[in-house]
């Protein structure tokens, strides 16, 4: 195959090749090419591919006459040369041109998927029947992360800013970079004094400050902006979600053992999303394949909503079970905590569950909402006690039923990073927060998550959260399918009632757009140094 002169794109990626054509020949190209013209050819078919991750790039196939190739920031001309084979004439007669007439939109473009003959205009035939075929087909394979890369154009604003347009009546229609943070203009944060520009409402423009890049602060702490530019960088890619904007009725989820992925339940619509987090935690090491039939998944928004569905769910389950209505939480120091108060809050909605016996300090008012959540830190050896609801004082440690405690780990614990023990011997009686459950929080450990160090909890709260995005608030909870009946009764009830309509229901947007980002994950090998874990 050979190229024009005029070749500006992706020349030095393809061999040329002066003798012998080859079989099939692979155009790659930018996502801006708005054209393809054929001159000589007549294409017997053209196909499109959408291939996320396979860059965009033209396949030709099943041509006799040499293809020349000739690309420009418009478009792509292709021209029939000499025969393939070296016998015949070379194509002769009359030139006609074949375009794929495409407007302003790109070859590439997310709008111009419907593509086929129909849209390719002929002049008169090209060849006479005693010469090789002029025939070509055609394959476009068109790249939609890299088209939205290009769209939002990724990369080209500072360190944590991004590309945004304003709407007309905020901050004047500002269109440039703005900081991730309440996303205001000039692409730097408002808090930091040191910004070395920002945004003059009264110029409607970015002006320049005595402040400087050398001296600001960047926000990588907390749920604020986490290695975005870098990972990008080396990562070559930015993850991208897709939602196809069908009509679509109101969702419908099942908790508990009715939510079962594997079971014959059928009107759940996040089956698949719950058994890929699963596939996701044996991907990054969190979870054994043959274990995965042990635990059963719902999705929450977040890590922080799943913890604290998980800590309403063990405080419901004593409530329903015991005379305590003062629930602790166990607590090794240093941690940090939830909000309680919501926690209790939606406890306390169901009171009327609550158990009433007469040893209870609350009878007979025991079904009024009265359920607190309360933490308790404590530094190892000292465990601390408590007056249970029956009136008598318990270790936290206590191995009785009656007991009010239950205790809550973070693994690895934040901010210390180390490996907690468990100290309550029941861990039905425990659940953990897993937002930290990645590889690269265990550097410690040679970026391994510990199998063996991981504690038994009766659930888990997953995220998104530490290893993509905390501005995407999507997670899942896992809790274990043999938990004594009362546990996953009052967990199913709290997790049902985030899926009523009156809260909002639960969006498959975020369990669809989740197990997106999973599944581009796990589509490299967690050691390759490109995929999104291993980048670390």
């Amino acid at each position: 195959m050979k190229f024009l002169s005029s070749i500006v794109l992706a020349a030095a990626s393809i061999a040329v090749v002066d003798a012998d054509c080859l079989s099939e020949i692979t155009i790659p190209l930018k996502a801006s090419v708005t054209g393809l013209k054929l001159m000589g050819f007549d294409p017997t078919s053209v196909l499109r591919y959408t291939s996320p991750g396979m860059g965009n790039k033209i396949v030709l196939k099943h041509f006799e006459a040499e293809p020349l190739v000739d690309v420009t920031d418009d478009g792509v001309t292709i021209t029939a040369g000499d025969p393939c084979l070296g016998t015949g004439d070379p194509l002769s007669g009359e030139t006609s041109a074949a375009y794929v007439a495409l407007g302003v939109s790109s070859l590439f473009s997310k709008n111009t998927y419907a593509f086929t003959l129909a849209t390719l205009l002929f002049a008169t035939p090209f060849a006479s029947a005693d010469t090789c075929s002029n025939e070509i087909s055609i394959e476009i394979y068109t790249d939609i992360a890299s088209i939205i890369e290009e769209d939002y154009k990724i990369g080209e604003c500072p360190t944590e800013s991004f590309y945004y347009k304003h709407h007309e009546s905020v901050f004047s229609g500002y269109e440039g970079c703005v900081a991730e943070k309440y996303l205001t203009p000039c692409a730097y944060d408002f808090r930091d004094v040191n910004t070395p520009k920002e945004f003059d409402s009264s110029a409607d423009a970015c002006v320049a400050t005595d402040g400087s890049y050398e001296d600001l602060t960047f926000w990588i702490k907390w749920g604020d902006p986490m290695d975005k530019e870098e990972l990008v960088a080396r990562t070559g890619s930015t993850p991208t979600v897709l939602f196809p904007l069908t009509r679509g009725p109101y969702p419908s989820y099942k908790s508990g053992l009715a939510g079962d992925e594997t079971g014959d339940e059928v009107m759940d619509d996040a089956k698949t999303a719950k058994a890929v987090a699963k596939d996701f935690l044996v991907y990054i090491g969190a979870l054994k394949e043959e274990d995965k039939g042990n635990w059963l998944v719902s999705m929450t928004e977040g890590a922080e909503n799943g913890i604290q569905m998980l800590w309403a769910g063990k405080a419901l389950e004593i409530a329903q079970t015991t005379c305590n209505r003062d629930i602790y939480v166990l607590m090794e120091a240093p941690a940090y905590g939830y909000s309680n108060s919501e926690i209790s809050e939606w406890v306390n909605r169901y009171a009327s569950s609550f158990y009433s016996g007469e040893e209870c300090l609350c009878y007979p008012n025991c079904n009024e909402p009265t359920v607190t959540v309360n933490n308790v830190g404590f530094f190892p050896p000292d465990i601390p006690s408590r007056l249970g609801g029956d009136n008598i004082t318990y270790s936290a440690d206590s191995v009785s039923l009656t007991s009010p405690w239950f205790e809550s780990l973070v693994f690895p614990e934040n901010p210390s990073g180390r490996i907690k023990i468990p100290q309550l011997p029941n861990p039905n009686r425990r659940v953990c927060d897993g937002v930290y459950v990645w590889p690269m929080y265990f550097y410690f450990n040679d970026f391994t998550i510990p199998y063996d160090d991981i504690p038994d909890c009766a659930g888990w709260s997953y995220a998104i959260t530490k290893g993509y995005s905390a501005s995407v608030r999507a997670g899942f909870i896992t809790y274990k399918k043999d938990a004594p009946d009362s546990a996953t009764s009052a967990l199913s009830t709290i997790i049902d009632s985030f899926n009523s309509l009156g809260y909002g229901s639960y969006s498959e947007w975020s369990w669809s757009g989740q197990m997106q980002l999973q599944e581009y994950f796990m589509s490299k090998p967690l050691d390759d140094p490109t995929s999104w874990v291993g980048a670390y």
